[in-house]
């Protein structure tokens, strides 16, 4: 099988020849480590020239840029900081990469909302960086084009702490957000299929480290519908979909598994997110991708950590497919290269389908791992 067949097979609920390898490089070391150059941006061509050298089997480009938006509009207020197309100022950090932090919104009453304008997602140069990646990645890498679910443009436009605040105090406002997002985001999506993407990946975190960002009735009446539309556009073209969503969302996931996408990535394992239950509960209806924890292990773990983790997430989610092994969450720079390639090694060297149980449960005691990850003879 070719990586794009072994990424699109898996996604789709099936079982290829191994078990994919996929993350998101939200690392600039990583990819120097790879290509011998340090990006000063999140571009395609770096990021392509990187997961073919190393292998991985997806890859993470956004429409438009990383952030969905055209850089080459950015306007220069002062060393540090700029206002992007969106009108959203952003401030350039030592630890921002591979995006700078937000610090000032175009949006926080509705008397701004009068007066905001959406960029325009039709301007031609939004597909460069998809197309540019579709030209490196041939049939050895999936490309996964991205988009902003409409929390996520909601937060960057008004702000985190004004939208959950809108939320209670004036939900027609933050539903407003929302519908200008998809305003946005669902011509991107269409282009993106027009241009025959591999995948559709809507990036949208929903929760703490604690629990959800919302209420469940919040989040069932305001942003639910809106992030169905958004994936339906993909859902109906016939093209394989996944859901990237940190945090704690257990109390979500039947709602969100509802919406008909493919998979779900990372299933943060430092949130509360298991991947045994998550299979358990949905099935090889839902491709899982994650969800080696990537807070500790990938950071100051044991080399024997990091493959019993590796290894348990193979047993706990893939045995039947439907499984793309990566971190809970993405490859940064505090993760040392040495502990990512390890577990991305376990990965090729334990995951070929049919899985060889009675390898994984021995390398598992190797490394002083209690096997009970359903290997045959394991107690119940």
């Amino acid at each position: 099988m070719t990586g794009k067949q072994r990424f699109v097979t898996a996604l789709k609920g099936g079982k290829p020849d191994r078990v994919p390898i996929f993350d998101f490089l939200d690392s600039n070391l990583f990819i120097e480590r790879l290509i011998g150059r340090r990006p000063e941006a999140y571009n395609a061509r770096d990021v392509m020239e990187a997961t073919l050298a190393y292998g991985l089997e997806g890859a993470f480009i956004g429409y438009g840029g990383f952030g969905g938006y055209d850089s080459t509009e950015e306007t220069a207020l002062d060393e540090n900081r700029y206002r992007d197309e969106w009108g959203t100022v952003w401030e350039k950090t030592d630890y921002s990469w591979p995006s700078d932090a937000p610090v000032g919104y175009p949006v926080k009453e509705r008397s701004d909302l009068k007066r905001y304008r959406l960029p325009d997602p039709e301007l031609p140069e939004r597909m460069g960086e998809i197309r540019l990646a579709q030209e490196m990645a041939g049939e050895a890498v999936a490309v996964v084009g991205g988009v902003q679910g409409p929390l996520t443009t909601a937060i960057l436009i008004s702000g985190l702490t004004n939208v959950f605040t809108k939320i209670l105090d004036d939900p027609g406002f933050v539903t407003e957000l929302f519908r200008l997002s998809n305003d946005y985001f669902k011509v991107a999506v269409r282009r993106m299929i027009e241009a025959r993407v591999d995948v559709i990946c809507v990036p949208e975190d929903l929760g703490f480290v604690s629990g959800p960002f919302f209420s469940l009735e919040h989040f069932r009446r305001l942003l639910l519908p809106y992030l169905a539309e958004l994936f339906e556009v993909a859902i109906a073209a016939g093209v394989p979909t996944f859901l990237h969503c940190d945090g704690n969302v257990n109390e979500y996931l039947g709602d969100l598994v509802s919406i008909g996408f493919d998979g779900l990535h990372p299933i943060q394992k430092t949130a509360g997110m298991s991947m045994r239950r998550v299979r358990e509960r949905f099935g090889s209806r839902l491709c899982l991708i994650g969800n080696v924890d990537s807070s500790h292990t990938l950071v100051h773990g044991s080399d024997e950590r990091i493959v019993a983790e590796t290894l348990s997430t193979i047993l706990e989610g893939g045995q039947e497919g439907a499984l793309i092994l990566a971190s809970d969450s993405d490859v940064r720079n505090e993760m040392p290269y040495e502990k990512v390639d390890l577990m991305f090694r376990t990965a090729r060297r334990y995951g070929g389908y049919p899985l060889d149980l009675e390898a994984i449960g021995a390398a598992l005691r190797e490394c002083g791992a209690a096997v009970d990850a359903g290997l045959p003879g394991a107690p119940a």
